[in-house]
């Protein structure tokens, strides 16, 4: 006697014993399986070679497109009897897949073709093998790592319902927290940054991708210009110590874009101000360099600075040489006929009050 009971979504996810040769399937098409060695290695490589950001979004793509696509194809195969019914077969699908144990704690979700405005789901998974391969390869995460979950449970959703639906992951293993937390929402009711992230992965465009890299590396190069400026103002601000008259403290060494840029900030100074007077403070270089060498090429650097300085008017005094210094200018030949040099910026301050 055939059994009455309805096929459970599980059921659809075997190995066909009678015909091996098909192999698993899954809803009457193939399926494959992988082990978690192989979604370690797929993780490290996608981040080494793409970076964690686009890495992400490649897999919660990925996801989406396979949890839209398996909700159609069980669809088929099961009258789902409510929303309810799809959602804990997406839930059943996924365990029996080895994605781990989930427990749906909240739903309020209409029929396909409704509204969606008081959509919400809230779900718990625990044993996530997303999150425990993050920890395995790089240790605790900065922001979630179940990106393939996010991805189907946002695909599975939107096909179920047919409204624009979005999954987050609030809680994740991988981040410190005791288990993993699913919430999907509409859109327009998911805000802040990771929503952002999120909605701009799952747009409907060819672009979409490509969009989240550019947006990155904008981000990214951003950021390094902000630091390299933040840098270059702790290492070399220009001081006004008094009329006329500004320091420029030299730390550490001076290479050919460095040794530009304080040029170019100096002799706009320079211009603007009406500076007469001009203190080149090398302590700070000296301390730094690594080499004698170094420390010379950084006083050839200087001695190009204190030439464009006298051609603006203003006098250029050096303090801060050290005796090291000096003897390595004389084992160099370097000429400083003409530079004033001072022992202390105290001493180059006063000289150059003096000549007011």
């Amino acid at each position: 006697m055939a059994d009455p009971r309805p096929h459970a979504a599980s059921d659809h996810l075997a190995i066909k014993a009678s015909s091996p040769a098909r192999g698993l399937r899954f809803a009457g098409s193939r399926a494959v399986l992988h082990s978690h060695v192989t979604a370690d290695m797929l993780r490290r490589q996608l981040i080494q070679q793409v970076g964690e950001p686009l890495a992400r979004a490649i897999v919660a793509q990925a996801g989406r497109q396979a949890g839209f696509h398996d909700a159609q194809l069980l669809s088929q195969e099961l009258a789902f009897a409510s929303p309810r019914a799809a959602v804990e077969a997406q839930l059943e699908v996924l365990a029996a897949s080895g994605y781990g144990r989930f427990e749906l704690q909240a739903l309020e979700l209409e029929a396909k073709g409704h509204d969606a405005e008081h959509t919400y789901m809230h779900v718990r998974c625990f044993g996530s093998p997303e999150a425990e391969s993050q920890l395995r390869l790089f240790g605790r995460a900065k922001l979630p790592a179940c990106w393939h979950l996010v991805g189907y449970s946002t695909g599975w959703i939107t096909a179920v319902t047919g409204e624009q639906l979005l999954t987050i992951e609030s809680r994740c293993v991988a981040r410190g927290d005791d288990h993993c937390e699913f919430e999907t929402l509409p859109y327009a009711d998911f805000v802040g940054p990771e929503a952002r992230f999120w909605k701009r992965v799952f747009e409907d465009t060819s672009t979409s991708l490509t969009q989240v890299l550019s947006d990155q590396l904008a981000e990214e190069r951003a950021l390094v210009r902000e630091q390299e400026q933040a840098i270059e103002r702790l290492t070399a601000p220009l001081l006004q110590v008094a009329d006329g008259i500004l320091v420029v403290p030299i730390i550490g060494t001076l290479d050919d874009g460095r040794m530009r840029s304080i040029t170019e900030k100096l002799l706009q100074a320079i211009a603007a101000q009406a500076t007469r007077g001009v203190i080149l403070d090398v302590t700070g270089m000296m301390e730094e360099s690594d080499s004698r060498c170094g420390q010379v090429e950084g006083i050839r650097h200087l001695m190009s600075m204190a030439r464009s300085t006298r051609l603006l008017g203003a006098e250029l005094v050096m303090t801060g040489i050290s005796r090291a210094l000096a003897r390595a200018l004389v084992d160099h030949q370097i000429d400083i006929v003409g530079l004033r040099t001072c022992q202390t910026l105290q001493d180059g301050i006063r000289h150059l009050q003096a000549r007011r």
